[in-house]
């Protein structure tokens, strides 16, 4: 990261990174930069991803309220982590647009946590309301129809006058009814509808700089638009949705990884002893079969006193196969 205070062009809403912080973050016309821009009194008036024109300098036309001409700024500047890129927009070409969520699905405080957990385990977001095809007013039709693959969703919603955050994600593929493993729950009476998030982060705060409360305050809806075009504490929220998002694009985290194992291979517990047993139907009798390895198995079990053991299938089983039959 390199910090530096400058001065707002004359000439217009555009400001040059010095040289010794180009040269420390390794940055040149052309590069993303991730910006941080307060005034002299600290208030952050801009954060977000820009691209450097003309080789030093950064145009203001999105940021164009925290550029006032002649004024002096002070500059966070962070080169982009390796490997991220801006968020894909909507799939149909509109442009992105931006929802906060709230948490309290079902209108429920006895069950607002049970459905913070589902969204972070689900990364989802829910809506308690139903969607009525002939209420396209509706905040369950909105959620349902309004918002689009590609759109970016704040779960959040205020609590004891703070902003309660349950996490932030990316749209993805039409909104649901139900998802495997999903169970509402115990109580509630929902009938609404999700949408699935990916990427998504789970996290519990947001920069207090942003000034979310404004737009969670008291007799807040439980789906709410925000307009970057709208406000500047509006933009300033929804470069901040964007910058963190971009940072998940094209990684994973370790509790969607799966263990690795040889190519076509694929480990599972061993058959219990009533699972060793299979059923031979003749036309006169059905007679019990014994599998012939179930003895040596039992056998084998006991010898190692309790040792885990799994039971490979694919090219670990044929490759063991093989050394078997070379030994022998």
């Amino acid at each position: 990261m390199a910090s530096f205070t400058t001065t707002v062009h004359n000439s217009g809403r555009r400001f040059t990174i010095p040289k010794a912080a180009r040269s420390k973050l390794g940055i040149e016309g052309g590069d993303s930069v991730f910006l941080t821009i307060a005034s002299d009194n600290q208030t952050v008036l801009y954060k977000g991803r820009e691209t450097l024109k003309s080789g030093p300098e950064i145009y203001g036309r999105e940021i164009s309220s925290a550029l006032n001409p002649g004024s002096t700024i002070h500059v966070e500047a962070t080169r982009p982590v390796a490997g991220t890129r801006r968020l894909p927009y909507p799939s149909d070409g509109s442009p992105r647009r931006y929802w906060i969520v709230s948490p309290n699905v079902t209108n429920n405080r006895n069950t607002v946590a049970d459905w913070k957990s589902k969204s972070i385990d689900f990364s989802a977001a829910f809506m308690g309301w139903q969607s009525d095809p002939g209420n396209h007013s509706g905040l369950g039709y909105k959620f349902a129809h309004s918002i689009n693959p590609g759109d970016i969703i704040l779960i959040a919603r205020s609590y004891g006058q703070q902003p309660d955050i349950v996490g932030l994600g990316v749209v993805r593929g039409p909104s649901r009814k139900t998802l495997r493993g999903f169970t509402a729950p115990e109580g509630d009476h929902w009938r609404g509808s999700i949408r699935e998030l990916s990427p998504f982060i789970a996290r519990r705060n947001i920069p207090a700089s942003l000034g979310l409360m404004n737009f969670l305050g008291k007799n807040r809806k439980a789906l709410r638009e925000l307009v970057r075009a709208r406000s500047n504490d509006e933009r300033l929220v929804c470069n901040w949705l964007d910058s963190q998002l971009s940072t998940m694009i094209g990684s994973r985290t370790k509790s969607t990884r799966r263990p690795r194992t040889s190519s076509g291979t694929t480990l599972s517990n061993l058959p219990h002893n009533g699972e060793l047993d299979y059923r031979v139907n003749t036309k006169k009798q059905v007679k019990l079969a014994k599998r012939r390895e179930a003895d040596l198995v039992r056998h084998y079990d006991q010898w190692l006193q309790g040792a885990q053991l799994h039971s490979a299938s694919g090219e670990l089983r044929r490759t063991y196969v093989r050394r078997l039959r070379g030994a022998s």
